[in-house]
């Protein structure tokens, strides 16, 4: 039996900074406040066109943007005031635009668009990530709620409107609302029948689906704060550290205690390993640091050395010792070592 198995980026949200923005982006942003003005005054949506796409212009900004611009594939919004912690340009990619290429083909084909407009890009800032897995392999029941291991401590079940379905038929979950990363597990199938986005049945179709079992969605929601930990900072990473972040989202963030979570969680390169939080690795840095620094001053204490230079070297000829008693050698007991603190951390995750 021919069966769906589609794992791709739903939303994705960048900042570009400018180098010399505001001098760079003056008639555009010009052009723009006329835009927006005159629409506001007319009550009509004013359009504007950059190379061969035409955009809405709209009548109000967005929070931090005075304004906004959208097209069929993707949403831009402009500052007119700076400030250090958001970039003067937010991009916003549609669904639409990310399924028919692919997250990677429209990010570039973006980039290739955008040289229309003056100014470097100095660096790009991943604000919001959506990744997910479309099956029809599996289904979720209300039951299932107890079985999810999570670290997310809100947990909601999700019903679709009555008006569209038969009674209360279950939907879905959602995990962790309100926090920097969440889990969403839902019906997909019977969201785009009462919601739209109908040409999403052709995607599946075209990978296998029969056109009658339900297909269920397993998303995950990453904002800029969880996407730092994991050191994913700009779209670029997103490619290099994909599945390793699904693998860390399906085996540390939120697992299942069933034999059907396997399918969601099977990564597509058996060797890879789990994405270690950056700020559970940085926790523990400090606190070996610390351990590191205390021993120091007692070992200075009891070899009666009170420079720390003279402390090290004592260290150094006495772990060359013992390394050399040993047969081996720092290198390799580093690398082991390493091994050891990796398979603690991901037991310290609850992997």
């Amino acid at each position: 039996m021919i069966t769906i198995n589609i794992r791709g980026i739903d939303r994705l949200e960048f900042g570009i900074d400018i180098i010399d923005y505001k001098n760079k982006f003056r008639p555009i942003l010009l052009e723009l406040k006329e835009k927006k003005e005159t629409g506001q005054e007319l009550g009509m949506t004013q359009q504007v066109n950059y190379k061969d796409l035409l955009f809405d212009v709209g009548a109000t900004g967005i929070k931090f943007y005075a304004y906004k611009i959208t097209c069929k594939d993707f949403m831009m919004a402009f500052a007119e005031k700076l400030t250090n912690e958001n970039p003067p340009i937010r991009v916003i990619f549609n669904a639409s635009y990310l399924w028919s290429y692919g997250y990677k083909k429209a990010y570039s084909k973006f980039l290739d668009w955008f040289k229309i407009f003056p100014g470097e890009i100095e660096k790009t800032r991943l604000s919001r990530l959506d990744i997910c897995l479309d099956t029809d392999r599996l289904a979720f029941s209300e039951e299932d709620r107890d079985l999810f291991i999570t670290r997310a401590r809100a947990k909601a079940n999700h019903y679709v409107d009555d008006s569209y379905t038969y009674g209360k038929k279950f939907s879905g979950f959602t995990i962790g609302r309100g926090n920097p990363m969440l889990a969403r597990i839902y019906n997909k199938k019977l969201e785009i029948e009462t919601k739209g986005k109908e040409w999403f049945k052709e995607i599946w179709k075209e990978n296998g689906w029969n056109e009658k079992d339900d297909v269920w969605r397993i998303e995950y929601q990453l904002r800029r704060k969880a996407l730092k930990e994991l050191s994913i900072d700009k779209v670029e990473d997103v490619s290099e550290k994909e599945d390793q972040l699904w693998h860390y989202l399906t085996t540390n963030y939120l697992k299942m205690d069933h034999p059907k979570w396997e399918v969601i969680k099977k990564p597509l390169k058996p060797e890879l390993n789990p994405l270690i939080r950056e700020k559970i690795k940085q926790g523990d840095l400090k606190k070996l640091t610390n351990q590191v620094n205390g021993l120091i001053i007692s070992i200075g204490a009891y070899i009666d050395k009170s420079n720390i230079d003279e402390v090290q070297k004592y260290i150094k000829a006495n772990s060359e010792a013992r390394l050399k008693l040993k047969n081996t050698s720092f290198k390799n007991e580093v690398q082991k070592r390493r091994m050891s603190y990796l398979e603690d951390l991901k037991k310290l995750e609850g992997i």
